[in-house]
């Protein structure tokens, strides 16, 4: 279609579609003169029964009636289509014009220029393409609300005006949840924003919750930024949230040094609102009552205020002619006298009178007062169909969510009517005049409506509460039955909420009970239903019910610190019921365990009384078997796991809690399993454990990812941990976890040779941990404590150092593992646990940075071997002398079998870098004697290779390269198709391979087993590493020209180059491979290139 809207700025939106019109036509003449000029259009005015003395004004001023305006716009349409074109397309009039928009489209031409101005230069700015940021501001019945809906009406007529429009109104009491419905409209899902929730009130530290709820916000902002196209947003600050200042339990604050306490429209402002103005290609109009002095100071990409004025006396006489025809001007005048200038007032004032009997006297004196007589009609009105209207409407206006279905009103108000309940319950008569006067149509949501006052709404639900509270509790229950089946198949959804706010409402504690029981609940809404349980209800049943829930909730989230969590636990330790009391204990002994609280833990078990249900006797067990563990006593856990729990279990039934408990069984065996080396039986364990939901489905990739790299098998190990990422940040699961599951994912990235992805895991999993910074506590420990944040960051550090170290950033990586080495002392020292493990493990890692920078030598295979390695480097001694510290302390250890995984790494660390070869070759053997699987038996004899070569020994290093290829391809078997095992370990085999061929003094047969791995793309990240290597060696064993001669020579086309060019013979190998693709006429059909330069 054809537009003719006119420019930002035009001083009517007439007049271009005047001129355009009037530029078709040209100079064409009939009997009333020339075609489309003024007195033309006057004439067919008149032929049409409308004003013609108004086209003038209309044209050059937009002034006129609605009618007169339609009948112009209708001729100037027809004008426009008799030259061939398509109708006329101009949004910011259609929808005042539209023939159904009633006389409030009217009333805004009444309500003064500002109002027009705005809603003009608004929409033309976004029709234009600048994007317009806004904020309108006005008391209470200044038209905000009024002018917001135009807006969007003229937005959304084709061709919308952009990607995606997103209205919002933040209202009611609990901004969490306008935030989470903001963020599910973005594209945060809800579990995202409830993630964050649950970490505000965590902790007393006012920087921390300031950190926490402006992680709300930038996941919100997150959101939003991904989005591609373009996109409006129109919200709304309700007088109601305005003035708040807590989100959850925890007062709002902002994130500065100074962390000030400020309001809920504040916070919003500074976190929210100004920054999404920043964002490109994006609209935005904001409606307040007005602008926090705090964010006037920092209004950004926003213009404005535009102040909304009140109507002047004369709007307001017309307003109420519109509304009263039929009444004498005394009335008129009296209403407008005591409305105060309120658009809302007169709107409130003017339906008033339209529902009492006219020429009843009206004895009210202010508006207040009028609109509480307006509410009150819920319970007072003598119309029966007013006060069950009514009654509906204040049901199903929720704070949280104002609008509502006509249909679902409908059933409503059948099954209050009837008093059979919502089943089968028919809609009656259509809506009457007097029933559509309190309600607004939602632009652009169909046959869907909302109270036009939102101050009426907030005094029918109040007067409805106080005056009716058994009708309240009734229809409550009745409008959460017309929500439950759709609830139940989207338990996530925005349904969901609302019925569970209908059942929070009518304090359905029972029903609200068994929901959490069944599909959990969000955030929020668990903290506003346990604060209004444990304010309204006496000890009993019911409470304890809700205990138990929100409990629950909490030990999911493993958020054992959580203040909810420790009153819900208080309540259930005196219950009267044995086993609520023997659950509750084994709770709070999880926590204990999992904080390293192991005394406490055992003291507590061992206060559990002798008698309890089979199930909670297997917990029990577990929990013994979790403490054994974590002492570093493999044997005693494997014991309790398979014999006394699988025990108890035998004699438990079979309930969704006792396969909970099962489940919780499985992952035990699998963890243990694990720790002991027995990989196989870790993965047997896991896969019986499935996944009852995204947090242990998560919890469950992860342990397969990480006992796949352990085998090997690391491209179904990226895969795992993909998943373990993604369910992580999609479900609740803790900061402490999504860090760690993107530090190991990070490390397989390294392992694969893709150190940019490593780095981009690392970084991500250091921002997810400052997000979550002192807000949760679980087995981390309250992240609010500086030694807790410091052991988890230095957990996500001590991986990545080695990437840095992979990528010969040696300085950085050597104070990196320090740093960690100090902290996790620290940790250990003030929390009074072992450390030993994680203490070892980062000065292992230390002496490799060492080791590294001695020989100039990137942690990466392959793996040189420089003349370096026989030196006597200060940082080499010293390198030497770490590693040594570790073994000797593992072999001393009383835990040994816990310590196999570092004792078998420290043995193959301190090979690389032994003081001479047959002690290299040494250390390579005994850790084949700690190989239990091929993939481990690979790396020793590779590493054995290695040291053979040290020695010049041809002969076993070929020996140990056949073991480890044979080992390698024994890993793979059973794996699946697309799974490539240790491709770096490959690259290095074949490096060595190439060497052994050297040390005999067979260039030619060297150069043809480099040049057989440079045709396997899969080992593209690690050509350039095997080249230079390869190329150092060739140098020192002066056998240039034999490889020139090689597969090698041929493939990247050597003969002749190697006595012009300038480089190294080494770094013009590495220089010929980077400039691009090579051409395979060895090993390949002739005329395919695999692109190496761009691996």
């Amino acid at each position: 279609m054809a537009s003719t809207s006119g420019r930002p700025g035009t001083t009517s939106p007439w007049r271009p579609i005047f001129e355009n019109v009037r530029r078709e036509i040209a100079n064409r003449r009939d009997e009333h003169g020339v075609v489309g000029s003024i007195n033309w259009l006057r004439a067919q005015m008149e032929s049409r029964g409308a004003n013609p003395n108004v086209v003038r004004n209309i044209i050059y001023r937009d002034k006129g009636k609605l009618p007169d305006k339609r009948v112009l716009y209708s001729i100037l349409d027809d004008l426009w289509r008799s030259t061939g074109q398509e109708p006329l397309k101009a949004p910011e009039l259609e929808v005042v014009l539209a023939p159904g928009s009633g006389n409030d489209q009217e009333i805004l031409q009444l309500l003064g220029r500002e109002k027009r101005r705005t809603y003009r230069d608004f929409v033309q700015g976004v029709r234009s393409g600048t994007h317009p940021k806004l904020v309108v501001t006005g008391r209470a019945g200044s038209g905000k609300t009024l002018l917001s809906d135009y807006i969007q009406q003229a937005l959304e007529i084709e061709p919308v005006a952009a990607d995606r429009i997103i209205r919002l109104e933040f209202g009611g009491t609990d901004l969490g949840t306008s935030l989470t419905r903001l963020g599910g409209a973005v594209g945060a899902t809800p579990e995202a924003i409830e993630a964050k929730l649950v970490k505000i009130g965590s902790s007393s530290a006012f920087a921390v919750q300031a950190d926490a709820q402006a992680d709300v916000a930038r996941t919100i902002l997150d959101a939003a930024r991904a989005f591609s196209g373009s996109q409006i947003f129109i919200l709304h600050v309700s007088m109601s949230l305005a003035g708040q200042d807590s989100m959850g339990l925890a007062s709002l604050r902002l994130n500065t040094p100074e962390v000030p306490r400020v309001s809920a429209s504040e916070w919003l402002w500074l976190s929210l609102f100004e920054p999404l103005a920043r964002l490109p290609h994006t609209a935005l109009l904001i409606s307040m009552g007005d602008v926090p002095v705090r964010a006037a100071q920092q209004m950004g990409a926003v213009d404005g205020p535009v102040k909304l004025t009140p109507p002047t006396a004369n709007e307001a006489r017309r307003f109420v002619r519109a509304r009263l025809p039929a009444a004498n001007p005394a009335r008129h005048e009296e209403i407008v006298q005591r409305a105060g200038r309120s658009f809302e007032e007169l709107r409130t004032l003017t339906l008033l009178a339209e529902i009492r009997d006219p020429g009843a006297p009206d004895e009210v004196p202010v508006s207040e007062k009028s609109m509480t007589q307006l509410s009150h009609l819920v319970a007072t009105s003598s119309d029966t169909r007013l006060r069950e209207f009514l009654a509906a409407v204040a049901t199903l206006t929720l704070a949280e969510f104002p609008n509502f279905r006509s249909d679902v009103l409908a059933r409503l108000r059948a099954a209050a009517r009837d008093g059979d309940g919502v089943e089968g319950a028919e809609p009656g008569d259509t809506l009457n005049n007097i029933e559509l006067a309190f309600l607004d149509a939602v632009p652009g949501a169909g046959d869907t409506f909302r109270c036009f006052s939102r101050r009426l709404a907030t005094g029918l639900r109040d007067a409805l509460r106080t005056e009716l509270p058994e009708r309240h509790r009734t229809l409550h229950l009745a409008a959460a039955s017309l929500y439950r089946n759709v609830a139940d198949e989207d338990p996530g959804g925005d349904v969901a909420t609302r019925y569970l706010s209908h059942l929070f409402e009518a304090r359905a504690w029972t029903a609200l009970a068994s929901w959490m029981a069944s599909h959990g609940t969000q955030q929020s809404l668990v903290q506003r239903i346990w604060l209004a349980a444990t304010q309204e209800l006496a000890e009993g049943a019911e409470l304890e019910t809700l205990a138990r829930q929100v409990a629950g909730h909490y030990v999911v989230l493993g958020s054992y610190q959580h203040q909810d969590a420790r009153d819900a636990f208080a309540v259930l330790a005196v219950s009267d019921d044995v086993d609520t009391r023997v659950w509750t204990a084994l709770q709070r002994a999880e926590g204990l365990t999992l904080r390293g609280q192991f005394d406490q833990a055992e003291a507590l078990l061992a206060s559990l009384p002798e008698a309890c249900a089979p199930r909670l006797e297997a917990e029990a067990a577990l929990a013994q078997a979790s403490i054994a563990r974590w002492r570093g006593r493999p044997d005693e856990a494997a014991r309790l796991v398979r014999d006394e729990v699988a025990r108890h279990l035998a004699r438990a039934g079979d309930d969704p809690r006792t396969r909970s408990v099962r489940a919780k069984a499985a992952l035990w065996d699998g963890l243990i399993a694990k720790d002991r080396g027995d990989f196989t039986a870790a993965l047997e364990a896991f896969d019986v454990v499935g996944g009852s939901d995204d947090l242990m489905s998560a919890r469950v990739a992860f342990q397969r990812g990480d006992v796949f790299m352990k085998l090997g098998h690391f491209g179904r190990a990226l895969e795992a941990l993909d998943e373990a990422v993604t369910l992580a940040q999609r479900s609740e699961a803790l900061i402490a976890e999504q860090t760690r599951y993107l530090s190991r994912r990070g490390t397989v990235h390294r392992r694969r040779g893709a150190t940019v992805l490593a780095a981009a895991d690392f970084e991500e999993a250091r921002q997810v941990l400052a997000s979550g910074h002192g807000t949760d506590r679980r087995a981390q420990g309250a992240l609010a404590d500086e030694s807790e944040h410091a052991f988890w960051l230095a957990r996500v550090d001590d991986e990545a150092a080695l990437n840095l170290l992979a990528e010969g950033r040696y300085d950085e990586a050597i104070h990196g593992f320090e740093r960690d080495v100090r902290r996790f002392h620290q940790y250990a020292d003030s929390q009074g646990v072992d450390g030993t493990y994680r203490i070892l493990r980062a000065t292992l890692r230390l002496a490799l940075g060492y080791g590294c920078r001695a020989v100039s030598q990137p942690f990466r295979r392959p793996f040189g071997i420089t003349p370096a390695l026989d030196g006597d480097h200060l940082d080499l001694r010293h390198a030497r002398a770490l590693l040594q510290h570790v073994v000797d302390s593992i072999e001393v250890a009383k835990d040994r079998e816990h310590l196999g995984t570092l004792y078998r790494d420290a043995l193959l660390a301190a090979n690389l870098f032994a003081q001479a070869g047959d002690v290299s070759l040494d250390l390579a053997l005994r850790s084949l004697d700690e190989s239990r699987y091929p993939y481990q038996r690979a790396q020793a004899h590779a590493h054995a290779a290695f040291a053979a070569l040290r020695s010049r020994s041809a002969e076993t290093a070929d020996e140990h390269v056949r073991a480890s290829e044979s080992a390698l391809l024994e890993t793979l078997e059973g794996a699946p198709a697309g799974e490539r095992g240790d491709l770096e370990l490959a690259a290095w085999l074949i490096g060595m391979d190439a060497a052994t061929a050297l040390v005999v003094r067979d260039g030619q047969d060297a150069g043809d087993r480099v040049a057989a791995g440079l045709v396997r793309a899969e080992l593209a990240p690690f050509h350039a590493d095997l080249l230079r290597q390869f190329g150092d060696s060739v140098e020192q064993e002066e056998l240039i020209a034999d490889v020139l001669s090689s597969d090698l020579g041929t493939l990247l086309d050597l003969r002749g180059r190697s006595t012009s060019h300038p480089l190294r013979f080494a770094d013009m190998l590495v220089s010929l491979w980077q400039r691009g693709g090579i051409t395979i006429g060895v090993s390949s059909a002739p005329d395919e290139r695999v692109e190496l330069g761009a691996a």
